[in-house]
This record gives structure tokens, sequence and C-alpha cells, in this order.
């Protein structure tokens, strides 16, 4: 478990325009609480799970995984890389967007190939009356997604937002 550090709790970096790849990692149980919530922080977009800042991702899997209370978005990736393969099972992202002025207090955002089972994301917030913020689920130019058995409640956004599906 990472709690109440001022970093972001799991860090999935690489450069993808020189063939970085993360493959075949399971993340199990690994809990993301309070990530940049009390100061000091190292910057202000501190998330739970950057699952993707740049490298391209293939066959990653996040099974009982939490984040909760994180400065930002619980669970983040970047749409920069390309991203097969992602799964999450019975995660949890709840009260994201500690941030007072958070821009994207999402449970989870992502990027590509998405599944996702029995999920929740709940109370997760961004300021201002913008229906793209605070979402508990955004999906970037995703193709083969599947979103079953999930909960979206309470988020300050829409429930579900899907931008550039095919």
């Amino acid at each position: 478990s990472v709690q109440k550090c001022g970093r972001i709790g799991y860090f999935l970096s690489g450069d993808y325009t020189q063939g970085a790849k993360i493959k075949d990692t399971i993340f199990r149980n690994c809990k993301a609480i309070a990530c940049g919530k009390n100061a000091p922080r190292y910057n202000d977009w501190v998330v739970g799970f950057d699952i993707s800042e740049n490298p391209n991702l293939e066959n990653i899997k996040f099974i009982d995984c939490i984040a909760r209370e994180n400065w930002e978005s619980g669970f983040h990736a970047e749409t920069r890389s390309d991203q097969k393969e992602v799964f999450f099972v019975r995660c949890i992202s709840e009260n994201n967007g500690q941030k007072p002025t958070a821009s994207f207090g999402h449970g989870f955002i992502l990027h590509g190939n998405v599944y996702m089972d029995n999920c929740i994301s709940r109370n997760n917030f961004a300021t201002g009356n913008n229906l793209n913020l605070g979402n508990g689920l955004v999906i970037y130019n995703g193709n083969d997604i599947v979103v079953k058995n999930c909960l979206f409640e309470n988020n300050s956004g829409r429930g579900i937002r899907l931008v550039g599906i095919n």
C-alpha cells in the first residue's frame, strides 16, 4: 500500500517513442490512499495510479486494487501511447479529486483496449459545473471495450464518458 505520500502512488513510465513497453504485469491488492492530499507534494497532478504516463502497455492487470482520496484522479492513463489488454477486476476508485481546484478528479481515466469487471467508481469530484470532469469512468480512443457488473455513482460529472470510441 501507498498512503499519504506527496507523490503518485503507482507510476508506470517510459518513452513510447523509443519503444518502451510494459507488459504481462499484475497489480494485486494494491492501494493508493490519499496520494498528494497532504503537502508537500512534488507537483499539482498527483494521482493514485498513473498506469501509463508514456509507455505502451500490453496485458496489464489490476485486481482488487483501491484508489481512494487522491489529489486528482484515482486511476489515470495518458492518451499518447498504445494500450492493449488493460484489465480492472474488482477495483474501487472513490473520493478522488481532493484538490480544491481538481482539473480531472475522475475515478478512472483510461485509453485504448479496456476490460472492467465488478469495479466501483463513486464520489469522485472535480471543481466547477463541467460534466467533462469528475466522471466515474472516461475512456479515450478505445476499441474492444468491456465494462460489466460495474457501479458508477455520485460522481460530480458523468457516470461513464466515452470519447473517440470505434
